[in-house]
């Protein structure tokens, strides 16, 4: 009677399920993973005679299942509750924060990392004042040992073989409350101190008084974590730091032409992270009418860098930030002006330096 009534119940579910997704909307993008959902794959005799449609199908299917989310949250649950697993696909929880664990390379990938370093160096700047800002990867401040250990191995090289330039360390300044929860990033809000680490550093101070920021808050935020390791916890917030002359501020992206120092637009879209300097951008530049130098700064940096350089703009009349994740570094030589006398900052976290291939 059990058995039978059991199965009555799993047939129901199943039932109820598929007549669910024959009646709802396909949705067009999922925000929990922030990417687009696949769609109903157009019909065509070559497809369906060669297999592709069948497979289109599945792919499609599962993404627009009824109560994804739901049935992502319960396979996580299963995998560490039930199973025991220390980690999901390279992911954990501790702390009420999600964690992805990098790939630390051997020490033969990292020599490959300063030699690009010391190419860029080689080929642009001889006569510049040079800093390097490590910047921690976020499981270093978990309780993880292993992890930390492997960071601090990690910095210990950089700061020994990294030749000919001032190296800055920011690691005993940061914690885990410098970093959004259920993503990678640092949180803008806490890095006064870090610019006053990094500035010390160039020897220099901060030109901005923190009281006259204009604090703007956006409260539902999920970063790019949360989609990776699902789960039941509520949005965060993600605040960001206005002034009143970032309004007399030029910014222009190479790409995307002008820009504002923080486009709200992108608040809605699939990273909210990206309301700094509106995300990616192989070369932009900003330029700060109220600068009391005429100092210029150029920033070789990834995505951590959207959300410090409009802290580090005080400072000087330009700084042009580099992203050679989107461009090569050859490249370099016939768009940006080397002659002058400029600062040099390489502003790296730790997953780029493990995976510095993805820099051209």
């Amino acid at each position: 009677m059990y058995s039978r009534m059991k199965t009555i119940l799993v047939a129901v579910l199943i039932l109820s399920i598929t007549l669910l997704n024959l009646i709802k909307t396909d949705n067009e993008i999922s925000i929990w993973e922030r990417r687009k959902l696949k769609q109903f794959p157009e019909i065509k005799v070559e497809t369906l005679v060669s297999g592709k449609w069948f497979l289109d199908f599945e792919d499609y299917a599962l993404d627009q299942i009824v109560f994804r989310h739901e049935f992502r949250q319960l396979k996580v649950w299963f995998e560490e509750s039930v199973l025991g697993k220390q980690d999901v696909s390279g992911l954990f929880s501790e702390k009420n924060h999600i964690f992805k664990m990098i790939d630390y390379k051997s020490i033969t990938e990292l020599e490959r990392f300063v030699a690009y370093i010391e190419s860029l160096k080689e080929d642009y700047f001889h006569n510049n004042k040079i800093y390097y800002v490590h910047i921690p990867d976020k499981t270093s401040y978990s309780d993880r040992e292993q992890l930390v250990q492997m960071e601090a191995a990690t910095e210990a090289f950089l700061k020994e073989n990294l030749l000919g330039l001032s190296f800055i360390s920011i690691s005993n300044k940061l914690s885990l409350e410098h970093f959004y929860e259920t993503d990678t990033h640092w949180r803008q809000e806490t890095l006064h101190p870090i610019v006053d680490v990094i500035f010390d550093g160039m020897d220099t101070q901060i030109q901005y008084d923190e009281k006259d920021f204009i604090i703007k808050t956006h409260p539902s935020f999920l970063g790019v974590l949360y989609g990776q390791l699902p789960s039941h916890r509520e949005h965060e917030a993600l605040l960001y730091m206005n002034h009143p002359n970032f309004q007399s501020y030029s910014i222009f992206d190479y790409e995307k032409g002008l820009i504002d120092m923080y486009d709200e637009s992108k608040l809605s879209g699939l990273d909210a992270y990206d309301v700094f300097l509106s995300g990616a951008s192989p070369i932009l530049e900003i330029n700060n009418p109220h600068a009391q130098t005429d100092k210029e700064l150029i920033v070789f940096r990834d995505s951590f860098g959207s959300s410090i350089l409009p802290l580090l703009s005080f400072n000087y009349a330009k700084i042009i930030a580099v992203d050679t994740r989107y461009v090569t570094s050859s490249y370099l030589s016939g768009t940006i002006d080397f002659s002058k006398d400029q600062d040099v900052l390489f502003l790296y976290s730790s997953g780029i330096v493990h995976n510095f291939e993805t820099l051209r």
